[in-house]
């Protein structure tokens, strides 16, 4: 069984075409987020927060509930 222990981590990242950042994997680990993964971003008092959504899907017009 893996534990994850919540750690203060630092790390310098090239902002990319697009405004577009990548996570490293320390980082999702701790946030057990992987890729199509919705997040939230937060801006607060100048600190970009990022943290794990969950999504609950919505049935389209015509299809039933499951």
């Amino acid at each position: 069984m893996k534990l994850f222990v919540s750690a203060v981590t630092e790390q310098v990242q090239r902002v990319l075409s697009g405004g577009r950042i990548t996570i490293n994997e320390e980082a999702r680990e701790s946030l057990k987020i992987s890729a199509g993964d919705y997040v939230i971003l937060k801006v607060e008092d100048g600190i970009l927060k990022i943290i794990p959504a969950k999504v609950i899907p919505q049935p389209r017009k015509g299809e039933s509930k499951k």
